[in-house]
C-alpha cells in the first residue's frame, strides 16, 4: 500500500454555519495520509483557503439580505403610518386655503356673470340708439321730440305695461333729453346704466356716454361700464 485513502468529512465550520444561517454552508477539510513512517491511521488536516473565502462571501450575502429585509419591514411600517390620513393641523391648513380661494374666486365669478348679463342688456338697446339718432336728425336735434319709445317708433309689442323696452335682464326707458336708462333686474344686480346722446357738431353722428348710475351702488366690475 502506498498510502491511506483520502477522506473528506465536515469540519468545525460546518456546524457553526448551520446555526448561523438557514442555508447550509459547508466547509470540508481534506485529510491526507502522512508519510509511511508515521503511525498507521494518523490523518493530517489541511484547510482550504478557497473554501474559507467562499464561506465569508456567503455569510456576507446572508447578512446583507437580512439588512434588506429589515429595511423592507421598516418601509412597510412607514407606509401604514402614512395611510392613516391627515393630521388635524394638516386638515386645518387645507380648510384655510380653500376658504381663502373661495373668498377671492366666488365674488369675481359673480361679477363676471353680472357683466355678461349687462353686456346683453346694452346690446339689446342698439335698436333704440339707432331710432334716437334718426329721430334727432329728423327733428333738427331737438331731444324733446325723441324722449319716448313711441316718438322714436319702437314697436309696442316689445314694450311692457309701463312703456319700457323689455331686455334679457331688465328694461330700458327713454326720457329727458333722449337719455336711455337701463334698469337691471335681480339677476343683473339691480344696477342702473344710462346712455346719453352727444351730437357731433356739423355731423349726424351721435356719441353715447355710457355710465353706471350712483344709486343703487354698482361697480364697473359688475356692469362693465
Amino acid at each position: 500500500m502506498s498510502g491511506l485513502p483520502v477522506v473528506a468529512v465536515p469540519g468545525d465550520n460546518f456546524w457553526r454555519n448551520r446555526r448561523a444561517s438557514p442555508r447550509r454552508v459547508t466547509k470540508f477539510v481534506a485529510f491526507h495520509p502522512l508519510p509511511m513512517g508515521d503511525a498507521p491511521g494518523t490523518l493530517a488536516a489541511q484547510s482550504s483557503p478557497r473554501h474559507e473565502t467562499e464561506d465569508v462571501q456567503r455569510l456576507t450575502k446572508i447578512s446583507s439580505r437580512g439588512q434588506i429585509m429589515q429595511r423592507v419591514q421598516q418601509l412597510k411600517k412607514l407606509g401604514r403610518r402614512v395611510q392613516k390620513g391627515f393630521t388635524l393641523i394638516e386638515l386645518m391648513i387645507v380648510v384655510a386655503i380653500i376658504g381663502i380661494l373661495a373668498a377671492i374666486a366666488i365674488p369675481q365669478y359673480q361679477d363676471y356673470v353680472t357683466r355678461s348679463r349687462w353686456a346683453s342688456n346694452i346690446s339689446g338697446v342698439q335698436a333704440v340708439k339707432q331710432a334716437i339718432a334718426q329721430c334727432l336728425q329728423e327733428n333738427n336735434g331737438a331731444p324733446a321730440s325723441c324722449n319716448t319709445m313711441a316718438l322714436i317708433n319702437i314697436p309696442a309689442a316689445t314694450l311692457d305695461a309701463n312703456g319700457a323696452l323689455v331686455l334679457p335682464n331688465g328694461t330700458a326707458a327713454v326720457a329727458g333729453n333722449a337719455v336711455i336708462t337701463i334698469t337691471g333686474n335681480a339677476a343683473a344686480a339691480n344696477c342702473v346704466v344710462t346712455l346719453t346722446p352727444n351730437p357731433v357738431a356739423g355731423s349726424a353722428v351721435l356719441n353715447w356716454a355710457i355710465a353706471t348710475a350712483a344709486a343703487p351702488a354698482c361697480t364697473r366690475a359688475q356692469t362693465g361700464v
